[in-house]
């Protein structure tokens, strides 16, 4: 039996209806939440960003925070297999700007180094406003935080 290209031109059955397809088009769309599914298109970073949105309206932060994840897992999946790599030079920051970007987080890690070891949670606190609660079993949290 023969592996099929991702770019392989298919024929597949989505909701009783015949439809030529890719190879790569089905496994984006197994990702999809029900609402989303069948997009049978070239999906850009334009477009990506309007199938995020989509989710977000549709299901809210938890799902669309799942499906980000679930598309940066598959995208560096088949980077991997391709052998694809992305370094710090394939980024378009301005030398300016980049000086400023890197200046301005060095300072906010020192004061919130600086607050971590004063005590304050504070921190703690903003970081878990701004992220969406965990799943369990996903493995991931705030170091030191014991929820």
């Amino acid at each position: 039996m023969g592996v099929l290209d991702l770019h392989a031109d298919i024929k597949v059955r989505i909701d009783g209806a015949l439809v030529n397809t890719t190879v790569g088009r089905i496994v984006f769309n197994e990702l999809l939440p029900p609402k989303l599914r069948f997009m049978d298109r070239v999906i850009d970073d334009k477009e990506l960003g309007k199938v995020v949105r989509e989710c977000y309206r549709h299901y809210g932060s938890a799902r669309t925070v799942q499906l980000v994840d679930d598309l940066k897992e598959l995208g560096f999946r088949y980077a991997t297999i391709a052998g694809i790599t992305i370094s710090m030079a394939d980024m378009d920051v301005p030398k300016a700007r980049r000086a400023e970007i890197i200046a301005r987080t060095e300072t906010e890690v020192q004061k919130i180094k600086r607050q971590l070891r004063q005590g304050s949670d504070q921190p703690r606190r903003a970081l878990r406003q701004r992220l969406p609660p965990l799943e369990p079993g996903r493995g991931r949290g705030i170091a030191g935080d014991s929820h």
